[in-house]
């Protein structure tokens, strides 16, 4: 069916109350009434195991590009898409783990540490120990299953179960050494952040480090400032604030000024902590 016969029945039933639909994002999204969705979903018959197949690939797709958003410009839009579509993404995570399909399980939860750390969605640390410790994930990129450890490592840390969590990054971290470097994907630094919140700080330096120097070998990127960016969190929280500077600097050269926003602003927040600027000043900064 083409998209004008798509968009003027989905008007029709809008217009009927059947649909309902939100224009306050980018785009419009429509949704359907608990009670005809339950309802379509009862008549549905031989056509119910296709839709939510249909239902999980999708979202399962969706969900992959949004953690690839978080860390581009787009990081708010993408955060703010995410939690609208968070009950689909339940569903589909459901769907997809009851009938084995751990290719969809990795685009729904693998890269999701630093949106658990960040945004404090631990339910999807909660799919991912589960998808660690009940499904086969052999068939996945070294990628993905080296990130779905970490995402992993992150329930572990908020139920503090600490040798846990860093038996899982250590898993992770041997596992991405198979990565040739243009391979390494930038979640990978959630390791070194998963044992700064630990408080591990040597731990999480020397993660940061040896991922540093592995990108390095492909020159600046987004994934290497970031890498930087973490370890000059640690350097001031072990009270080396010169080295933290010197670091934050050296990963704002690396980033255009929209690119990854939190990761930008963290490094200008070090650059500004340590460089022994008056209260007021430091605190027009932080604004």
């Amino acid at each position: 069916v083409d998209l004008l016969t798509v968009s003027d029945r989905l008007d029709e039933l809008v217009d009927h109350s059947m649909v309902i639909v939100d224009v306050s994002a980018d785009s419009a999204e429509y949704r359907l009434l608990d009670t005809v969705r339950e309802f379509g979903d009862a008549v549905l018959g031989d056509e119910r195991a296709q839709l939510h197949a249909v239902h999980a690939q999708h979202f399962a797709t969706l969900s992959r590009r949004l953690f690839d958003q978080m860390l581009s410009p787009g990081e708010a839009a993408a955060v703010q898409h995410r939690n609208r579509a968070h009950d689909d993404i339940r569903a589909a995570y459901m769907w997809s783990r009851s009938h084995g399909r751990v290719d969809l399980v990795a685009d729904l939860v693998a890269r999701g540490a630093i949106d658990v750390m960040m945004h404090r969605r631990i339910e999807v640390a909660v799919w991912a120990t589960e998808a660690v410790d009940h499904l086969d994930l052999s068939s996945l990129t070294i990628a993905d299953r080296c990130c779905l450890l970490q995402t992993a490592a992150c329930l572990e840390i908020n139920e503090g179960r600490i040798d846990r969590a860093r038996d899982l990054i250590n898993r992770a971290e041997l596992l991405s050494s198979e990565l040739a470097p243009e391979e390494i994907p930038a979640e990978l630094v959630g390791g070194s952040s998963i044992c700064f919140f630990l408080g591990q700080l040597a731990d999480g330096l020397a993660i940061a480090e040896r991922l540093g120097a592995r990108l390095s070998a492909i020159g600046p990127s987004t994934a290497l400032a970031i890498t930087i960016i973490s370890q000059s969190n640690i350097h001031g929280y072990s009270n080396r604030p010169d080295r933290a500077r010197e670091l934050a600097e050296t990963a704002l050269t690396m980033l255009a000024d929209d690119d990854v926003p939190t990761w930008h602003i963290l490094a200008e927040w070090q650059v500004a902590r340590y460089s022994d600027l008056d209260p007021i000043e430091l605190s027009e900064r932080v604004a």
